[in-house]
């Protein structure tokens, strides 16, 4: 379990980093949804194992979340940590 949670915690990390710019980015852009589109994206360009990956991070955040929105800018270490 310890595995696959440090695994889509650093899928996260990447994934938030590309979706952000770097280190810049908009507080309002939703997470999740910017997320999806990333995975629609690996699909276009058929790299389909990570968008399997992403969506199957989403998933698991989505559930970790109950409901909650989450923006680019409340990805946190401490978010991470509790989620992990």
């Amino acid at each position: 379990m310890f595995r696959f949670s440090f695994h889509i915690s650093l899928s996260l990390r990447r994934l938030h980093f590309s979706l952000s710019g770097g280190s810049r980015h908009n507080s309002k852009v939703s997470f999740l949804l910017s997320a999806e589109q990333q995975a629609k994206h690996c699909e276009e360009a058929n790299r389909f194992s990570t968008a399997k990956n992403y969506r199957t991070a989403i998933r698991s955040l989505s559930r970790f979340l109950q409901g909650q929105q989450l923006t680019v800018k409340d990805i946190s270490p401490e978010l991470m940590a509790d989620y992990a």
